[in-house]
């Protein structure tokens, strides 16, 4: 029997649809009284799907993200970062994250992210990169919170 609500199949003895809960055999709109041992059922039925189970098993379901600040303080900026890979910072239209500030390095800072854990580094730039005011040397790991000084702007890494 497919969910007139969500669209899935489901057992055609089923009362409730096992991903979305709702009452089969009804109209999304219509609504009925469920009693505590239905939605019991509906909530062991849920919990014992496959996509649940999945997303059970990811270990990090966490957002990365990069707010950049110009120098007056303004967010100019919002970028959320990919869950593995590598990010490059600097003033070259190539970037992903790309800072219009002379004072910015074409190829500025990288952040590596490997096994959800996100490493800033220097690329060598003449103005240095700094976290949380100090100068970095090879790779300093971001945590949530973490404030990059780029040139004249101010990165601020949420990781949640």
């Amino acid at each position: 029997m497919q969910c007139p609500s969500c669209g899935r199949a489901n057992d055609n003895d089923a009362a409730f649809c096992k991903h979305c809960g709702t009452t089969l055999g009804t109209s999304p709109k219509e609504t009925q009284e469920v009693s505590a041992d239905e939605e019991t059922q509906v909530l062991q039925a849920f919990f014992a799907s496959d996509e649940t189970r999945r997303l059970q098993t990811v270990p990090n379901l966490r957002t990365a993200m990069m707010e950049v600040y110009g120098p007056q303080g303004e967010l100019v900026d919002l970028h959320e970062l990919p869950p593995t890979g590598t990010v490059a910072l600097g003033r070259g239209s190539d970037q992903d994250i790309r800072i219009p500030d002379l004072t910015v390095s074409r190829r500025h800072a990288q952040i590596l992210i490997e096994e959800g854990k996100y490493f800033l580094s220097d690329l060598g730039s003449l103005n240095d990169t700094l976290l949380n005011g100090e100068r970095i040397h090879g790779q300093q790991e971001l945590f949530d919170g973490a404030r990059l000084t780029i040139g004249m702007h101010t990165l601020v890494f949420l990781y949640r």
